[in-house]
């Protein structure tokens, strides 16, 4: 994490080093990223970055664990706040998508990490992204499930884990192969993507999702459960 220094920055220095470090981490493996590249496009001394961060591996953890996840919660949060629980989820597929189509920056760091989780370092940050994940949608499972929106008798944990996958990696690998190229391609694609198959790639795994996890009757058309009566 970093060392109270970097919070003390004043807000545009810390902007700014927070910008080249996703420069250089979303055109780089983080093997040949460079401190010392970062530090020249942040205007800073490569010493002054070891006064806010521990080393390289704690600056790429907090610019993908902290900064870019904030960026990617503040589009997520909105789209639960209202519908069915399967209402949410697709509106919260729909906002992930259109945040990582939107920043080719962070969606080349985002496809590095999905496509070369073999690094340790990459390997732990998704393993913490996922977790998060996971806690957070067992959170809306359960309500779901008080709603009556949502079986009874699944496992939370497992069920959890499988939207967290699906709402992160999951959709986006989804969407490259209906569109024939790989995570990569699409996070750096200068061409707009087809709105159309985005919709239809969402639509498709809240389908698929909501036939395994919804109570009662599922309306195909509108995504939308018909909650069932709860026991007296």
């Amino acid at each position: 994490m970093p060392k109270p220094t970097f919070h003390n920055l004043p807000e545009p220095k810390r902007r700014r080093l927070i910008e080249a470090a996703l420069d250089e981490f979303a055109t780089q493996p983080y093997a040949n990223a460079s401190l010392d590249r970062i530090a020249a496009n942040a205007e800073v001394s490569k010493g002054s970055l070891y006064q806010y961060f521990e080393d390289k591996a704690d600056l790429y953890q907090h610019l993908v664990l902290t900064e870019l996840a904030a960026r990617r919660t503040a589009a997520l949060v909105p789209a639960a706040a209202t519908g069915t629980f399967f209402e949410r989820i697709e509106a919260m597929f729909l906002a992930g998508l259109s945040t990582f189509l939107a920043d080719p920056r962070a969606a080349s760091l985002g496809a590095r990490i999905y496509e070369n989780s073999s690094e340790p370092i990459t390997r732990a940050i998704s393993d913490q992204a996922r977790a998060r994940g996971a806690a957070f949608f067992r959170e809306q499972l359960a309500a779901a499930v008080d709603r009556g929106e949502v079986r009874d008798d699944i496992d939370l944990d497992i069920a959890a884990r499988m939207v967290a996958t699906l709402a992160g990696p999951g959709i986006i690998d989804a969407l490259a192969f209906k569109l024939g190229k790989s995570l990569t391609e699409i996070a750096r694609t200068t061409t707009p993507i087809d709105e159309r198959a985005v919709h239809a790639t969402v639509r498709a795994a809240v389908e698929l999702m909501a036939s395994g996890l919804a109570a009662q009757t599922h309306d195909r058309t509108r995504t939308k459960t018909v909650p069932k009566e709860k026991k007296r």
